[in-house]
């Protein structure tokens, strides 16, 4: 069979690549997802219903912010204050990502209503679930 070793041979025979894709994900601090928890935030609150337009102009920047500041070096630092090591590109598409889907969740607010308002939707919970897909009452 000769010198083939599979890759799932190699990452038990103690590489150091991490085995969970979530090793990542772990690594980004937790005051990023923080930031882009308040960016997502900002970036709902500028559209039309709050009516915070020039929250638009500063909304991004706590996202850029928890991409250049996203986790901790590796190394040992010797200066008292803590230098923090930009994302590495998946961690930065991750970081933007959950952005994007928050200021998604954010701003669908309107859609109960629209439905409600101009679709004849029953506002019984139970409409508002699976019902209203199949186009039962």
């Amino acid at each position: 069979m000769g010198d083939y070793v599979s890759r799932s041979q190699k990452l038990t025979a103690g590489s150091e690549e991490p085995i969970c894709y979530s090793f990542q994900v772990r690594q980004i601090r937790r005051n990023a997802w923080l930031l882009v928890l308040l960016s997502a935030g900002l970036q709902a609150l500028s559209f039309p219903l709050p009516g915070l337009y020039l929250l638009g102009w500063i909304a991004l920047a706590p996202l850029i912010v928890a991409i250049l500041h996203a986790r901790s070096p590796e190394t040992l630092q010797l200066d008292e204050s803590q230098k923090l090591v930009a994302a590495s590109p998946g961690q930065g598409f991750l970081l933007g990502y959950g952005c994007g889907i928050l200021w998604y969740l954010g701003t669908c607010y309107w859609v109960y209503d629209t439905m409600h308002q101009y679709g004849g939707l029953a506002s019984s919970p139970r409409s508002s679930g699976g019902a209203v897909c199949v186009g039962r009452d």
